[in-house]
This record gives C-alpha cells, sequence and structure tokens, in this order.
C-alpha cells in the first residue's frame, strides 16, 4: 500500500469540549446505585429485556462485509459527557426521566485503574443500567493508538483488552476507539500505520468476545479522514469501523462542502454516531443544539440511510444553554429526523 502524508500541524490549540469527560467525583457504588433501582424496580421486565438480541445486517464496504448489529432496544442515545448530573448516577437518571433509551459512558464510569475489582463495578452499573430501562450503546476507551513504540503498543493493547471485558459485562459490543494525539516520535505519514497496528493486535481478542471497535473523528489526528480510510483499509476487519461524530470534521476546519463528501465516504464504516451541531472551527467553534448550526445533518442521515446504519443515533452536545435544556432539545430534533 501506498504511503499518504497528511500536511496537519502537531502543535495546535486543545478543541474547547472536545476531551473525553472521565468522572472525577468519587461514590460508593452501593449506596446510590441501591436507591435508585429500588426506586424503579417496578418499571422493568424481568425476563432479560435489556439483553442484547444480535441481527444481521449489511453495511457498506463495497459490499465486503456482514456484521452482527444489536440495537433492537436502541435508538436515541446520550452521551456521558458535558451532561447532565454530577455522578453517574445521577446523569442515568437524567437520562432515563427525559426519553433517551442507551447512552455511551466512558471507562472511567465504570473503571478506576486502581479498582481492586473493577468487575463488580461493571457490574453494579449494568444493574443500575437496568432497572432504569437503558442500554449501554458505546463504552469509550480513553485510548492512544499513535504510538509505534513496542512497549507503549503493548501497555495500549492490554488496557484495551481489560475495557473490553468490562464493556461485555456490560453487554456493550462498541468501543468507542481514539486515535490518539500527534507525537514527535510518530510523524503524521505513519498515523494510520500506528493505529492500525494497535487494532489489529486487540482483533486476537476482541474477535472471540464479538467487540467492534468505532474509530472516533476527534482531535488532530481521525479528523484528518482520510487517516480513518487507511486504517480501516489496513486492517480489513468487519470489527471495525467508525463513530461518526458530525461536527468534529467541521470543528478541524474542514468546510461545509467538504463535509458532503466526507459524510459520504465514511458512513459505510460507522457503528456508532454522535450526532452534534454547532458554528465554525477551533477557537471559533460554538455549540449548539441539533438544528439549530450550520452542519447539514440532513445530509449526514442520508448518508448513514443509504450505507444501512440501523445503529443508534446518539446526542452530543456543547451548546450554551443549560445542558439538561440542551441534551432535551436535541431528544425533541432526533425524534423528528432520525
Amino acid at each position: 500500500m501506498s504511503m499518504t502524508t497528511y500536511n496537519v500541524k502537531a502543535t495546535v490549540l486543545a478543541p474547547p469540549l472536545l476531551v473525553s469527560n472521565i468522572i472525577t467525583n468519587q461514590y460508593r457504588l452501593s449506596s446510590p446505585f441501591a436507591s435508585l433501582m429500588r426506586g424503579r424496580d417496578d418499571e422493568v421486565e424481568s425476563e432479560g429485556r435489556w439483553g442484547i438480541q444480535p441481527r444481521r445486517s449489511t453495511i457498506g464496504h463495497s459490499g465486503r462485509h456482514t456484521i452482527t448489529k444489536g440495537v433492537e432496544d436502541m435508538k436515541y442515545g446520550i452521551i456521558h459527557y458535558n451532561a447532565p448530573g454530577d455522578t453517574l448516577p445521577e446523569f442515568l437518571r437524567y437520562a432515563a426521566e427525559t426519553g433517551f433509551d442507551s447512552v455511551e459512558l466512558s471507562c472511567g464510569d465504570v473503571w478506576d485503574e486502581e479498582m481492586e475489582e473493577p468487575q463488580t463495578a461493571a457490574e453494579e452499573v449494568k444493574s443500575m443500567v437496568d432497572s432504569l430501562g437503558l442500554n449501554v450503546s458505546a463504552l469509550s476507551a480513553n485510548n492512544d493508538f499513535v504510538v509505534l513504540d513496542t512497549e507503549a503498543v503493548a501497555h495500549q493493547v492490554k488496557r484495551m483488552e481489560h475495557i473490553c471485558k468490562l464493556s461485555q459485562l456490560l453487554d456493550c459490543d462498541v468501543i468507542r476507539t481514539e486515535g490518539g494525539s500527534p507525537k514527535d516520535e510518530v510523524p503524521p505519514s505513519r498515523w494510520a500505520e500506528a493505529i492500525a497496528g494497535c487494532l489489529q493486535r486487540c482483533l486476537e481478542f476482541a474477535e472471540p468476545m464479538g467487540i467492534r471497535f468505532a474509530l472516533d473523528n476527534h482531535g488532530f489526528v481521525t479528523n484528518e479522514w482520510p487517516v480513518q480510510l487507511e486504517v480501516f483499509e489496513r486492517v480489513d476487519s468487519p470489527l471495525v469501523g467508525a463513530n461518526l461524530d458530525t461536527m468534529n470534521y467541521r470543528w478541524f476546519g474542514h468546510s461545509l462542502e467538504k463535509l458532503h463528501q466526507i459524510y459520504q465516504e465514511i458512513a459505510p464504516y460507522v457503528f456508532h454516531t454522535h450526532l452534534k451541531d454547532g458554528f465554525d472551527s477551533r477557537e471559533n467553534y460554538r455549540g449548539q443544539a441539533l438544528g439549530e448550526g450550520e452542519i447539514d445533518l440532513a445530509w449526514a442521515l442520508q448518508c448513514l440511510r443509504e450505507a444501512d446504519y440501523d445503529g443508534v443515533f446518539c446526542a452530543e452536545y456543547e451548546g450554551p444553554e443549560d445542558t439538561a435544556i440542551g441534551y432535551r432539545k436535541c431528544l425533541e430534533w432526533m425524534h423528528v429526523n432520525c
């Protein structure tokens, strides 16, 4: 394969509100979880209503891949980022009471790397999610695959294996995967090689688990969408696809006209979404509720439909209004348009 060179500066302004929101509030798992579950037990069916029942769906890739998706109980999601609630239980209650049926969680919601029994914590989270009538649509890994050093790769792969095991406990088969951060020792021309190399190592344990990796367009590496496409070509697996963030390409600096091409080229690989709206790029970026910004969301949805996307439409809000209001407006828009 010929190598593509991407002329991107590694040192640029940090993106506002685009770093994954890892929960820093410490809470005792048993007591708030138990109180929330007692409050909603009467509303939950007992016969495994929220277990994932896969169904077959053929997705683009020029007809190369058929993948399994379990989305029959999920459609409208919310990411645990810039969202209402000071703690995970408060966020989940907001999601359920507002009308969302799925949530994207961060690995920090279920795993403190110093925990002695992280599986117990994940099981507690799953019990609370179930009690509120929710599903986990994706688990964000907060990884960094822009590495070539042997030890650094081994560390990232081992960490991802642990995250995949926790994701299984959540009945979640999608890991939202970062590309990573630019580094002096990894030139832009080798970004795709580095990311693909890590993902190929991860497939060794992900395939038996039925876990899929949704490579996000996020930050300064994978918002160069040819990097994403080269990763997909290099790995060539039905378990490696995209998380489509409708705003991030624009935030990075791509024109509104270019977004039409990007959405169309990325759509056949999409496993999960971040529907997000706003205006402009970099330091001029201003987030908005869905339908209130400049993003052609109708075109993005059309591209997804033409690619037979049947996954979750997950809202991400970075606007100026109170987040409880902003996310509620996003859900209302999704109900009408998705």
